[in-house]
């Protein structure tokens, strides 16, 4: 695996299960899952995450240029 293929951070089913056993009192059945997997994918806010960090952690400023 090249360094650019490294995972930073996953989500598993047993992080699914431990919510829906804490909040719900119970597991999810595989087809349960199976219909939360995308929305979970899609929700996360992964650009507006890796963006605050820099600028928060390495105390970088933006250098894009404005289009005209």
């Amino acid at each position: 695996m090249s360094k650019k293929d490294k995972i930073i951070y996953q989500l598993t089913v047993e992080d699914i299960q431990t919510v829906a056993t804490e909040m719900f009192g119970r597991e999810l059945s595989p087809e349960e899952i199976k219909k939360i997997e995308d929305p979970i994918g899609e929700g996360i806010p992964w650009y507006e995450i890796i963006e605050s960090c820099i600028r928060e952690y390495l105390d970088l400023e933006e250098t894009k240029e404005e289009l005209a």
